[in-house]
This record gives C-alpha cells, sequence and structure tokens, in this order.
C-alpha cells in the first residue's frame, strides 16, 4: 500500500522518517517502497489529496489530532464530487474528543461520547445550526447521504475525557451537499 502522512510539527515529521527507516518502510524498502512524509498544513494536505494527486482519492483518511480533528473537514469538499476514479468512497477516520451529555439538560435526551463526537463530525462537514447552537443527532443526516457512519470509544484520554473514532465514507453525495448542491443527484 502507498502511505502519504503529514504533521506540522517538524521535528515530529522527522521523528516518523526515522521510526519508518528503522522499521524497514520506505523508499527503497521492499515492504513499504509508497511511503512518505510531508510536514505543512493539515487543511491544506487534505484539500491537495483531492486535487488531482496521481493515485486519485485516498482509500482511507485518518485524522488523528482530537483536539481539533473535525475543524479540517471542510478542506473535504475541494474533493472531486464527480464520481470519477475509484471503485468505493474514500473511508475518512477522524480521532476527536468528546463528551456525552451531563444531568440538568432539561427534556433533551442525553448523547453518548459516541453520539456527540458523531455531532462534531456532522457540523464540521455540513454546519448546521451555527455557533450558539450546535447540532444534534446528526448520523442518520449522513447516512441518508451514504455515508455510513461508525463511532466506537478508543480510551480515555484522562479521566471525563474520551477518545472517540467516527468514520465514514465520503460519498459523492456528501461531497456534492459540501459543495452547495442541493439538487437530487442520480
Amino acid at each position: 500500500c502507498e502511505v502519504v502522512a503529514n504533521d506540522l510539527n517538524p521535528d515530529a515529521v522527522e521523528y516518523c522518517r526515522r521510526s519508518a527507516a528503522l522499521n524497514g518502510i520506505g523508499p527503497g524498502s521492499p515492504n513499504s517502497p509508497g511511503f512518505s512524509v510531508e510536514c505543512g498544513d493539515a487543511r491544506r494536505f487534505i484539500m491537495d489529496l483531492g486535487m488531482g494527486g496521481p493515485g486519485g482519492l485516498p482509500d482511507h483518511l485518518m485524522l488523528n489530532y482530537p483536539s481539533g480533528s473535525p475543524d479540517f473537514l471542510d478542506a473535504l469538499r475541494w474533493w472531486p464530487s464527480g464520481g470519477e476514479g475509484a471503485s468505493s468512497p474514500p473511508r475518512v477516520h477522524v480521532y476527536t474528543f468528546a463528551r456525552g451529555d451531563g444531568e440538568g439538560e432539561g427534556s433533551s435526551p442525553k448523547r453518548t461520547a459516541a453520539e456527540a463526537a458523531v455531532d462534531a463530525v456532522a457540523d464540521g462537514l455540513l454546519p448546521e445550526g451555527g455557533y450558539a447552537e450546535p447540532s444534534r443527532y446528526r448520523r442518520s443526516y449522513l447516512d441518508e447521504l451514504g455515508c455510513d457512519v461508525t463511532a466506537r470509544e478508543v480510551r480515555d484520554a484522562a479521566p471525563g475525557k474520551p477518545v472517540v473514532c467516527v468514520s465514514f465514507s465520503a460519498t459523492r453525495l456528501l461531497l456534492r451537499r459540501m459543495q452547495g448542491d442541493f439538487g437530487s443527484i442520480e
């Protein structure tokens, strides 16, 4: 497989390269000739993945910056939505911090950490409600777009601070909605 990694921190990039070399991964290695790591902005990196890379869209995109991953999802709007290329839509995996709803929320049902994480991802993709009113229970909307959303709690980074992985397919319909096309798509 081909792996392209990115980090804003130049020291992290250098350690990634060293680790890959120590493990026999990277250019010239029979184990993984398609490995590279770049140093740059995540939003630009994600946009560039969809703007004419030699292999087309990736099979998987992993965003593992829990305190900010959902904020980078708007960069997917730059990916092509015409349906050409890959036989199946890219699968995006977003690691994020999330908490379930606390006590005293009135008559609103309480969300689990996984449900809150899905809502954060949905807001990163297709904002709804604005800053004052974050959206709630949007998994079904994403699934109507063919996203096949899954969420699982990975671990607690600290007491009461769970990391949740939300995975979804970046379907043609989702990308078209992100680009402002709300008409029907055959």
